[in-house]
């Protein structure tokens, strides 16, 4: 890796840097056309005058690779010779790091940590590594997270690629990785990227320790893990009645469910938001000592919610709604609030809340609208084959190739068996995966037992024959590759756990948009389910209740009875172009006979 400083002298704009382009003499005129024509097709990507664009990697990194190619109309192979282009232009600006290859050039002590390390791509994306640091006289001994964010600094303002501004958590991965392979034990010790974004909640550990109590009994409580108590304040023994559960939401006569831990985790961050807004809006972290300290007095609750109402530019739902709810939990629950606050909580909450009319919201409807276009649909749906086909491709690195196959996968369970993110994650190969053919080697069917599910609802689904197929391929191929050796999850992660939600999600989403241009995510696939299903069952809301695993019909109905309303309009325009189409002639004749046709007619 070159250790190119950025010029002192500010960066031209790609329109400065066209004029530059055609006073290079050197280049043939075919050449100085590819260089200008590249930096055409990078404006038209990143959506900006020339003018506006400065010839400056971190600034390319963070706008050139934003979008996907099909997005913007543009095929992979034009994208990728516009981005060479670009590069091109940016060396010849000295603007950008030399290319290099291999490991020749390294100095001894980096050729011999390198040379221990197995030829596999990991041992590839630490070369850009190596070399920065060869070339700043730091040894593999001394590589600390320091080092590691100067060279990812360094990376971003020298190289133009999409991996220049995401590569920290995969470079320190390989770094960890590569410690493991060296033939002694090596000196240097494991590091860790850089975080992505700073922080603006504190850890429960910043507040003083009252509030910290007060915040774990208010976990317990709605994970429904606290228990009535003696008179001497020891749980009770006993059975289930004398041991049940305290449920702090009990009003009226009605009780309700334990939260599952998941939910607890989103509440517990809330209250993180809520303190953190305080925090940051003048209180004194040392007077936030229980959880009522949040809402009392009353005017503290306003200024959390006004903090994230202006983050959020007034729009209602998400994050504002998540923590006015759990501030309205807290007031109403949790603690003795004058009644008149509560009441004030209520009605915040209230005001938070995304009204949806028992309709889907904006946001999934958009989504939905994009896959349901005939050209996508059809994309969408024969993209796991595709994607498939490209991993058993030959000459590919087995990673890529495993990738894929995961890639494929995802998508084929999500339109052949729409389950739920957390569901999906959480399936595992033994205890989830039904075999029911003669060889036991081919999935037939996904059963989740009573209570293993996000609605604690058994799941009992048939595998399609196109699925199946891909699931075995994974089995077979690909899934040892990802994840460690006696796992049993579908879906690894790095360690002994299960690929997190965010990276399912992330996989999805990036495939979604590089391979059809769009921005889906993967709840909007459960909505394509009932589309497709509705559209050719009209009116089978049960049967969509069912496959999407809804407790009542009426949460279907509520949703999806509008997709029967826009596939009746668009039968009804149907009917009108037949209908124009068939009196075309006619209205023509009619014209002509009653002189309308006429120009300047009756004066």
């Amino acid at each position: 890796m070159s250790t190119l400083e950025p010029p002192s002298s500010p960066p031209p704009t790609f329109a400065e840097a066209m004029v530059l382009i055609e006073g290079w003499s050197d280049l043939s005129a075919s050449q100085r056309r590819d260089l200008v024509s590249a930096l055409r097709g990078a404006a038209h990507i990143i959506g900006k005058g020339r003018s506006d664009i400065l010839c400056c990697p971190a600034e390319l990194n963070d706008r050139l690779f934003s979008r996907s190619p099909a997005s913007v109309g543009i095929g992979e192979k034009r994208f990728q010779n516009i981005a060479s282009g670009v590069r091109r232009m940016l060396r010849r600006l000295g603007r950008h790091s030399a290319f290099v290859r291999g490991e020749a050039m390294l100095g001894a002590a980096w050729r011999g940590f390198m040379g221990a390390l197995p030829n596999t791509p990991r041992r590839a994306g630490l070369r850009n590594f190596a070399r920065w640091c060869d070339g700043q006289g730091i040894l593999p001994d001394a590589v600390t997270d320091t080092v590691l964010a100067a060279f990812l600094e360094a990376d971003r303002h020298t190289r133009l690629a999409a991996s220049a501004t995401h590569q920290g958590p995969r470079l320190a991965a390989a770094w960890n990785w590569a410690l493991t392979q060296q033939p002694e034990p090596a000196r240097a010790a494991p590091i860790k990227a850089p975080a992505r974004r700073v922080p603006y909640t504190l850890p429960f550990e910043a507040y003083p320790e009252s509030f910290q109590a007060s915040v774990r009994a208010f976990g317990e409580r709605i994970g429904g893990r606290a228990v009535k108590a003696r008179s001497d304040g020891k749980p009770a023994a006993g059975g289930r009645f004398s041991a049940a559960h305290i449920n702090p939401f009990r009003t009226k006569g009605r009780s309700f469910k334990p939260l599952k831990p998941a939910s607890v985790n989103t509440r517990l961050f809330a209250i993180r938001q809520a303190a953190a807004a305080l925090v940051l809006t003048g209180t004194p972290i040392e007077e936030i000592l229980d959880l009522s300290d949040l809402v009392h007095p009353i005017e503290r609750a306003g200024r959390i919610l006004d903090f994230y109402d202006a983050r959020a530019g007034g729009k209602p739902g998400g994050q504002v709604q998540q923590i006015a709810e759990t501030l309205r939990q807290i007031g109403c629950f949790h603690g003795e609030i004058p009644e008149e606050s509560r009441a004030q909580l209520i009605e915040w909450a209230a005001m938070a809340k995304e009204s949806r009319r028992g309709e889907m919201g904006p946001k999934a409807r958009t989504c939905l609208l994009q896959l349901i276009d005939p050209r996508n649909r059809a994309r969408l749906l024969h993209l796991p084959q595709r994607l498939a086909r490209e991993a058993g491709a030959e000459g590919m690195d087995a990673v890529t190739a495993a990738r894929l196959l995961r890639q494929a996968l995802l998508i084929e369970l999500w339109l052949t068996c729409p389950l739920r993110i957390s569901d999906l994650r959480g399936l595992l190969v033994e205890a989830h995966l039904v075999y029911l053919d003669a060889d036991k080697r081919t999935p037939s069917h996904i059963r989740v037992p009573q209570g293993s599910s996000k609605t604690g609802e058994p799941i009992s689904w048939p595998l399609a024959a196109s699925t199946r197929k891909l699931l075995r391929l994974w089995l077979d191929r690909h899934r040892a590759t990802l994840g460690m050796a006696g796992t049993d999850w579908l879906f690894p992660g790095m360690g002994k756990g299960a690929l997190s939600v965010n990276a399912l999600r992330e996989a999805f989403q990036k495939v979604i948009r590089d391979r059809l241009g769009l921005e889906i995510y993967p709840h909007a696939m459960r909505h394509f389910a009932a589309y497709l299903f509705l559209k050719a069952n009209p009116g089978q809301y049960e049967v969509v209740r069912r496959i999407l695993g809804h407790r009542s019909v009426d949460t279907t109905t509520k949703f999806y009875c509008r997709l029967e309303t826009d596939a009746a309009a668009q039968a009804f325009d149907e009917v009108v172009t037949k209908e124009r189409t068939a009196t075309r002639l006619l209205a023509r004749a009619a014209g002509r006979k009653g002189g309308g046709g006429r120009k300047g007619g009756g004066q």
